[in-house]
């Protein structure tokens, strides 16, 4: 498979991406393209790479990339989980594709893996350029959901936490630092507990020459404020598709719940974007 690696500005930093290319790939061709986005501290050689491959032999061009303050990407400090900052690099990504003259604009696609199919999924309902938009086994950042999961306390220390580390930084210039995973599943003091995070990311499966395992403390209190859900009135019409679903049945009655289709009186004009919810073996 043919490989290259680009860059991209996002906000004056430059964003280390590499490109796909499909089977008997011509330049003079224009190709439906997609840009993947994946879980929470992962970079572009990891799940999304994936997905990427499997998809650019399927006949797509296809990007995967690091956002700022992660592997091969600039921007200070490292490893800062920025949700906001992670939704413009990826409208800036969109705006990479599309100064390329072998995409095809009207089959710009978006996939998001877990974490990343809150991002993907606001990212499209700000950036009309985005056409489709697959999530697979997306996870959909709910803050009442979290402190639910956390508990008031627990929510509440992680949030001052933050909130000091932030104090720190900002005086000290130094970064606190936690383990983004863990191989004690019973570990409190890491981003992602429990053994799943760290069956992938702690061993050889999820290797990657550039991927660091800590997670800036200073992260938490945008990360645990975030609404994966809030972008729902930006999209007027969505037509779901479940197949092979893996996603649970509680998100997807959210999402059916959230994006009611346009009352005629309204005078909006129906977007529609297609959610495909599926499953490849990894």
């Amino acid at each position: 498979m043919n490989i290259e690696k680009v860059s991209f500005i996002s906000d004056g930093l430059r964003i280390a991406g590499q490109i796909f290319y499909p089977e008997h790939y011509s330049a003079n061709k224009k190709y439906p393209a997609l840009l993947f986005e994946g879980p929470m501290t992962g970079l572009k050689d990891q799940v999304v790479e994936i997905y990427a491959k499997k998809l650019a032999n399927l006949g797509y061009l296809t990007l995967t990339f690091d956002h700022r303050y992660y592997g091969e990407s600039e921007g200070e400090p490292r490893q800062l989980e920025a949700p906001a900052k992670k939704v413009e690099d990826l409208q800036n990504a969109v705006s990479y594709l599309l100064t390329r003259e072998d995409v095809d604009a009207d089959r710009l696609g978006a996939v998001g893996i877990c974490a990343g199919g809150g991002f993907m999924s606001k990212t499209a309902a700000l950036d009309q350029r985005i056409k489709s938009l697959v999530t697979v086994a997306g996870f959909y950042h709910d803050p009442k959901v979290v402190r639910a999961w956390l508990g008031e306390e627990g929510y509440q220390h992680k949030i001052e936490l933050s909130k000091q580390a932030q104090e720190k930084y900002e005086q000290t210039g130094e970064v606190v630092y936690i383990p983004s995973v863990s191989s004690d599943s019973n570990e409190t003091e890491v981003a992602m507990p429990g053994d799943e995070p760290y069956a992938y990311y702690g061993t050889d499966r999820g290797v990657s020459p550039h991927y660091i395992n800590r997670f800036a403390v200073m992260s938490f209190e945008e990360f645990l404020h975030l609404n994966s859900l809030d972008f729902a009135g930006q999209i007027h019409w969505l037509f779901m598709v479940h197949k092979i679903c893996i996603a649970p049945l509680k998100v997807l009655n959210n999402f059916s719940i959230i994006y009611p289709p346009p009352k005629p009186s309204s005078g909006l004009k129906p977007r529609t974007i297609s959610i495909y919810m599926i499953k490849i073996s990894m």
